[in-house]
């Protein structure tokens, strides 16, 4: 079986040179590196090249390169070159998977740009994609035939869940999944302390495809405290805490926010995730794994994006503020039905998971990772 592991960064191209020099020789592997040129264009498939939906390719470009100019809108002009660079693009694509007779392909996460147009070009020739991803579950990878986050396969039926019964065991002692610090960003301040009970809002990165593409209600997390904060006034108890916390590696200030603070809705930033999950009543969430971690602690999880664990019984979703202040006055009237915990967490952990961080992979990740790409190539 031929694989080829199409590399979008230079950590990349160290992690997927790793998994060839570690699988068996049932899987003949090819990194195609950051930095390395592609063929030249096979106009023969130009007609093939031209059914691609342009539009939805850079679509996640557009919308990124937005957020990151500070919701500027790019131009059509632009947005007419991202096609033509990617319908080019296409026919180099073709040739370099024609020319290695691959079986399968490999993208990280998929929505860019780039990983995109080779997902899709591939699927138009019949060769199977793999997309792969940091772990749901802490210090574990994806690798998932149909998509990462929202899109991917895991089993949205309740009954699935109940009817299986998997086992869930995970050391707490090593602790939840660790994030990059952003650098040179000014996080902000707070001097207020935790002094009762309160409900945690973990920021996400507005530019990640969770919220580019999974995010109906709100687009940024300006809009996650604001919401917030307006769920607050019209809560019963007004003296449970909001407590929000930014992304160790989101790139964006929030220090306006700062005077927007009251005595029950306010920034920790000096805390860990885990310490503030562990504490918490409940966990808000858009769609994060923050939402999975706790889930793993035991604690009730209210997701207000399209999230791939919104499972009745397991999470409560809310698609409004009255919803959510409904949810939140309901709290000590709802928990998680442990059963469906264990099992839905036992299916993650062990079924679902390739076993430890791509960062730091070791023989039983390349024996699960080699195990799951011929299932997927095999399409199950």
């Amino acid at each position: 079986m031929r694989v080829l592991l199409y590399s979008t960064s230079h950590r990349l191209d160290e992690y997927y040179q790793s998994i060839a020099d570690n699988v068996s020789e049932h899987l003949k592997c090819d990194v195609f590196k950051f930095d390395q040129k592609l063929p030249n264009p096979d106009f023969k498939y130009l007609s093939l090249c031209l059914h691609l939906d342009l539009e939805k390719i850079i679509d996640f470009k557009v919308r990124y390169k937005g957020i990151m100019k500070g919701n500027e809108k790019v131009s059509k002009i632009k947005a007419e070159k991202y096609k033509l660079g990617c319908l080019i693009n296409s026919l180099k694509i073709f040739r370099l998977i024609k020319s290695g007779g691959y079986d399968l392909v490999v993208v990280w996460n998929g929505s860019r740009m780039t990983q995109r147009l080779v997902s899709e070009v591939a699927k138009m020739m019949g060769v199977s994609v793999a997309y792969m991803e940091n772990g749901i579950i802490p210090r574990t990878t994806v690798a998932d035939g149909k998509g990462v986050n929202f899109n991917n396969s895991v089993p949205r039926s309740r009954s699935f869940y109940e009817a299986n019964h998997f086992e869930f065991n995970i050391d707490k002692k090593w602790g939840l999944s660790t994030r990059r610090q952003a650098e040179g960003v000014e996080k902000v301040d707070s001097k207020k302390q935790i002094d009762g009970k309160y409900i945690f809002f973990p920021f996400q990165v507005d530019s990640d495809s969770q919220i580019i593409n999974h995010s109906k209600w709100l687009r940024n997390m300006r809009e996650f405290f604001v919401i917030a904060l307006r769920t607050h006034k019209i809560i019963d108890d007004k003296n449970i805490r909001f407590v929000f916390k930014e992304h160790p590696s989101s790139p964006f200030e929030y220090r306006d926010l700062e005077k927007d603070q009251t005595d029950r809705c306010f920034f920790v930033n000096n805390l860990s995730t885990e310490m503030l999950i562990r504490g918490a009543e409940a966990v808000v969430t858009v769609n994060s794994t923050v939402g999975i971690e706790a889930l793993i602690y035991g604690k009730k999880v209210i997701t207000i994006g399209d999230a791939f664990y919104n499972i009745d019984g397991l999470v409560n979703h809310a698609d409004s503020e009255v919803e959510l202040a409904s949810i939140i006055n309901g709290l000590d009237d709802w928990g998680v039905n442990e059963s469906l915990r264990q099992s839905f967490l036992g299916y993650l952990a062990n079924i679902y998971s390739i076993p430890g961080s791509w960062t730091t992979p070791d023989y039983k990740h390349f024996e699960k990772l080699e195990k799951t790409f011929i299932q997927i190539e095999m399409g199950k």
